[in-house]
């Protein structure tokens, strides 16, 4: 048993000496302590950072009922921050009073997935596309007109003007659809 523990100790000595030639080890080299710190955590953006827009693409999501627009968040701010996945939006009408209006949650989504925020750079944009019902298309109908729309954001609310005529069957709530957002690499926006 000694001779085989000694036979595999002479093997696993020339396993790891292999390649080692006649030059002298090199010592290792210290790696500055500025490499090994961790990136500064990204914080959600401030409500004052997010520039809140609504284009509606010159009619290019109107159809027979429906309409919708693109909701497009800008970091205005000089850091990276981040945003909701599926911000929550509020409605108001022209007399700023709140219009009833939620978003459409599939069946099977209770609560849903968990959603990881979007991480915005200087100057970035993320958009989602928003869709509603605009016609008369129930047995019973129900409408209401929004003037603007809000999200809620740390420190207060990002609100741009969004005029959405959006119809529902009576005795159920109005909604509408909105996608998950995504990075955009350009944004057709007006303010």
């Amino acid at each position: 048993m000694k001779t085989f523990t000694s036979i595999t100790a002479m093997a696993l000595l020339a396993v790891v000496t292999q390649g080692c030639g006649e030059k002298a080890a090199q010592p290792a080299r210290a790696v500055p302590t500025a490499a090994l710190k961790a990136p500064a955590p990204t914080g959600d953006c401030a409500a004052s950072e997010i520039k809140l827009t609504f284009d509606g693409r010159d009619g290019e999501y109107t159809g027979m009922s429906h309409d919708g627009t693109l909701m497009v968040l800008r970091n205005t701010s000089a850091r990276t921050c981040r945003v909701p996945k599926r911000p929550q939006l509020t409605f108001t009408d022209a007399a700023g009073k709140p219009v009833a209006v939620q978003v459409n949650v599939p069946r099977g989504m209770h609560p849903g997935p968990v959603l990881v925020p979007v991480t915005l750079g200087p100057g970035t944009t993320a958009q989602s596309t928003l869709r509603w019902v605009v016609g008369p298309v129930y047995d019973k109908n129900t409408c209401a007109d929004t003037a603007r729309a809000s999200i809620t954001l740390p420190g207060g609310q990002a609100s741009a003007n969004l005029h959405m005529h959006v119809c529902g069957q009576t005795g159920s709530p109005l909604e509408f659809e909105e996608e998950w957002l995504q990075l955009s690499s350009e944004a057709n926006t007006q303010g």
